[in-house]
């Protein structure tokens, strides 16, 4: 069966007056690895889910003036089930701290761009079993919903930073 990738990508807060918003995702990270085999995340629950990691990037500076902030990722591949030859155009209008807002339209044609519809059908399985500590694992992260918003808002934050692959590898089984 084809898979789709999302990798999610989301700038986490700098801290302020020392405290470190970095090793506050880093510590939820730890404290939700569970053990070999009894996963504290019920992934494992997600049909269709063929892995789910997250990873933290800590703060990167390019040269005396130019910093990337620390990020946090989350990379899942994910069945897809039907092939989409017909192009999808999806809009997003991002905020900044300081900058006008600003809408940015990408258009995906052939099988390799499946139809968002998809993406977000299993985006909400995944923030449905998971919501609780994505709420805590991303509580330092910019533009996270919070804790009070639906479920459907978690998700359509979740495609708003999906960044996608520009090579893709797939195997396939009894080759």
């Amino acid at each position: 069966m084809a898979q789709d990738i999302l990798t999610i990508v989301t700038d986490v807060v700098r801290g302020t007056n020392g405290s470190s918003p970095v090793d506050h995702v880093a510590k939820t990270l730890a404290a939700l690895t569970g053990n070999p085999g009894r996963p504290v995340m019920a992934f494992d629950q997600v049909r269709g889910l063929h892995f789910a990691r997250f990873a933290l990037v800590d703060e990167a500076v390019l040269s005396p003036t130019e910093t990337l902030p620390p990020q946090l990722i989350l990379a899942l591949v994910v069945d897809r089930s039907v092939p989409s030859a017909a192009p999808a155009t999806v809009c997003v209008t991002r905020r900044g701290p300081s900058a006008a807002p600003a809408t940015v339209c990408v258009t995906r044609r052939g099988p390799s761009a499946p139809p968002a519809s998809h993406r977000e059908a299993c985006l909400d399985r995944v923030v449905e079993v998971a919501r609780h500590h994505f709420d805590e694992i991303y509580a330092h992260v910019s533009e996270y919903p919070g804790p009070e918003a639906p479920n459907s808002q978690v998700r359509d934050f979740l495609l708003m930073h999906n960044v996608e692959p520009l090579l893709a590898y797939q195997g396939v089984e009894g080759a």
